[in-house]
């Protein structure tokens, strides 16, 4: 049986074996296809890919999905990060939601709080200038809601909104 080869790369997956109808593994991986193998080793099923979403934060995305996908967690037999439900566009959608919030809100909320701090908005989009505004002290994510704010005391790690 030929194997499909996929790309490398961070990404979220949800793989489904046959004949386990509305059972829906999801996860993370950087190697697809190593992943793939060893859930084809360990199992005498067929396994399919239906879907897979590359982000760099791979483990911030599936910490967020295990939260929003908790209606549908499966505990039983075989491990975890399985899912129950009659529809996989449904984990399709919330996956495609939590990793284009991810890729949006950093860009959105940096020039944002930028612009409020400087009266001059900056897009940024390198992690080694949000590193640097993070080390200059002119920019901290909370670490209650993941929003950047501009802190107004030095080690500030709680934005105003989620002091008050």
């Amino acid at each position: 049986m030929p194997r499909n080869r996929y790309q490398k790369g961070n990404c979220i997956y949800i793989i489904v074996y046959s004949g386990m109808n509305g059972m829906f593994k999801v996860g993370k991986t950087k190697n697809m296809n190593t992943r793939i193998s060893s859930y084809i080793t360990c199992n005498p099923h067929e396994v399919h890919v239906l879907h897979m979403r590359f982000v760099e934060n791979m483990t911030l995305a599936e910490n967020i999905l295990k939260v929003t996908l908790k209606p549908f967690y499966f505990i039983g037999e075989g491990g975890k990060e399985w899912y129950r439900c009659d529809d996989v566009e449904i984990i399709k959608d919330e996956i495609n939601t939590v990793i284009n919030f991810l890729q949006n809100r950093i860009s959105k909320n940096l020039a944002y709080t930028l612009s409020n701090q400087d009266k001059d908005t900056l897009t940024l989009t390198d992690d080694e200038q949000i590193d640097q505004l993070i080390n200059e002290g002119r920019l901290a994510l909370c670490s209650i809601c993941c929003d950047f704010f501009t802190p107004k005391v030095k080690n500030q790690i709680i934005c105003f909104d989620c002091v008050s």
